[in-house]
C-alpha cells in the first residue's frame, strides 16, 4: 500500500504514522504524489499496489491529481480531501477517471495541523504579510488569505461548529478573514445544518504582529 501526499501534508503525515502505535505502520510506503507523474512503473506495481492519497483540494494538486488519472501509475486510488471539493472539481476527476481506478472519495476536514488536545496551527507560510494594506497585496497574499479561511473552515467542520462570526472592525485583514470565512460557510449550507452542528462564538482580531482568532477554548495564530 502506497500512501500518496501532497507537498504540504508530506510532513504531518509521516510525523503522524511515526508516532502512531499500530501494527500497520511499517506497511506503508509514503510518497509524494507529483513525484510520480511520468514516472515509469512495472506492471506488477501497477497490478499490485494501492494509493491511499491525503490530499488539500488545490488547483494544483487538482492537476496532478488529473495527470496521474490519465496515466495510472496504481490499481487503485483512495483520494482522502483535507477540506470541502467542489463538484465540479469531481465532475471533472470523473471525466477524466477512463480508467475506473478511483475506489474511494472522502473529506477529511483536517486542513490544520493539531499541535496538541488545544492547540492547532494552519501552516500558512509568510502570513504576517497578509497584514499589509489590502493595496499592497500579492498573488501569494492572496493565497495565504484563502488558505486561512480554508483551513478554519476544515476546523469548523471537524469539530462540528456552526459560528457567530466577530471581528475587530479596525482590522482590515480580520474583515477579510471573517467575512471570507462567512461566505465560505453559507456556501457550504448542507453541511452546517446537521442537527450535531453546535453553536460557538468566532473571534477575529488582529493585534500586534499577529492575528488572534478564538473559537471557545480554541486559539490558533496566523
Amino acid at each position: 500500500m502506497v500512501e500518496s501526499l501532497d507537498a504540504e501534508h508530506a510532513s504531518s503525515t509521516h510525523m503522524e504514522v511515526c508516532t502512531a502505535r499500530t501494527p500497520h505502520a511499517a506497511r506503508l510506503i509514503m510518497v509524494r504524489l507529483d513525484t510520480h507523474v511520468g514516472a515509469p512503473v512495472g506492471a506488477r506495481c501497477a497490478v499490485l499496489v494501492q494509493a491511499i492519497c491525503i490530499l488539500r483540494p488545490t488547483q494544483e494538486t487538482l492537476r496532478t491529481l488529473s495527470a496521474h488519472l490519465k496515466a495510472p501509475k496504481f490499481a487503485k486510488y483512495y483520494l482522502n480531501f483535507t477540506n470541502v471539493v467542489n463538484g465540479d472539481a469531481l465532475r471533472r476527476l470523473a471525466q477524466e477517471d477512463e480508467a475506473g481506478v478511483i475506489a474511494q472519495v472522502q473529506e477529511h476536514y483536517a486542513d490544520y495541523y493539531a499541535v496538541n488536545p488545544d492547540f492547532f496551527h494552519l501552516g500558512v507560510r509568510h502570513s504576517l504579510s497578509m497584514c499589509r494594506p489590502r493595496a499592497l497585496h500579492t498573488h501569494h497574499d492572496d493565497l495565504s488569505t484563502a488558505q486561512t479561511q480554508q483551513g478554519l473552515l476544515a476546523m469548523l467542520l471537524s469539530f462540528r461548529v456552526k459560528p457567530q462570526i466577530r471581528y475587530l472592525a479596525s482590522s482590515e485583514v480580520a474583515g477579510r478573514v471573517a467575512l471570507g470565512l462567512a461566505n465560505a460557510i453559507a456556501g457550504e449550507r448542507e453541511l452546517f445544518s446537521s442537527s450535531k452542528i453546535t453553536g460557538q462564538t468566532l473571534l477575529v482580531r488582529h493585534s500586534a504582529a499577529c492575528a488572534h482568532l478564538l473559537v471557545g477554548p480554541l486559539a490558533a495564530h496566523v
